[in-house]
């Protein structure tokens, strides 16, 4: 199995949030924020907390097979996987399923090569 980085933005009522994580095929992982921009990594939700997201965008190297925000095990919102950059991703956030941020609200991801 390999591993690939996941990156990404939840765009939500203020702002944009961007996200990554490094992930291996076949395994789903839990992104968290960008350290670039956040210095520590922190859970969608416990970032967030009381924005609400909108739009969301992430990419990776090869494949994504799902994402979604998971609130106490019930999927909140599917974002809609983008393709890949090897395959030539759409640029630009996707509608989601509003939803108002809480701690506790993770963002998950499948990956494949």
């Amino acid at each position: 199995m390999t591993t690939q980085t996941v990156t990404g933005i939840i765009v939500t009522n203020q702002g944009t949030i961007p996200i990554e994580a490094t992930a291996t095929d076949g395994t789903e992982t839990s992104m968290t924020t960008d350290t670039s921009y956040t210095v520590t990594a922190q859970q969608l939700g416990s970032y967030g907390a009381g924005q609400v997201a909108t739009r969301a965008y992430i990419q990776s190297a090869t494949g994504i097979a799902y994402a979604y925000i998971l609130r106490n095990g019930k999927v909140m919102s599917v974002i809609q996987s983008l393709g890949s950059l090897a395959y030539g991703s759409s640029n630009g956030a996707q509608p989601i399923k509003p939803i108002q941020l809480i701690p506790g609200d993770v963002l998950r991801v499948l990956t494949f090569a």
